[in-house]
């Protein structure tokens, strides 16, 4: 998994919480808004988010906020 690239960092919003969960779901709301144009549900971000959390599953070891943001960019 590539890490995020600087543009991909834009996503997180500056206030964004530090842990790692809380970031993330402030990392899909962004991305939702950009990539949707409009807010996602709350069922689009709690899906989201369940793919996110997979990550330290699925790649061990690596940053977990970057292996789940990786996850839901691809």
């Amino acid at each position: 998994i590539a890490g995020l690239n600087a543009r991909s960092a834009r996503l997180v919003p500056t206030n964004a919480p530090t842990e790692t969960s809380a970031k993330g779901k402030a990392f899909i709301t962004s991305l939702g808004q950009r990539a949707f144009r409009r807010p996602l549900t709350d069922a689009e971000v709690t899906t989201h988010l369940g793919l996110f959390t997979q990550g330290t599953t699925l790649y061990p070891g690596g940053d977990a906020f970057k292996v789940g943001a990786s996850l839901v960019i691809q």
